[in-house]
């Protein structure tokens, strides 16, 4: 098992980096995340409160 990435602060100059780490988290732990909903809500809860506020109407319908 990978362990998750830091939390994605928001800063975008690490944006790339960050999507990367999480693509290969999910490669590496494809048997946790077999549907697309489990990847997106894996990835809001590792992004932290100032980059999520695009989250809420996805979470909310």
């Amino acid at each position: 098992k990978v362990n998750m990435l830091e939390r994605f602060d928001g800063d975008s100059k690490r944006l790339a980096l960050w999507l990367v780490g999480i693509e290969l988290y999910y490669r590496f732990n494809g048997h946790t995340f077999a549907i697309e909903e489990d990847r997106i809500l894996s990835a809001i809860i590792n992004i932290k409160a100032e980059a999520a506020a695009w989250a809420e109407p996805f979470l909310t319908d």
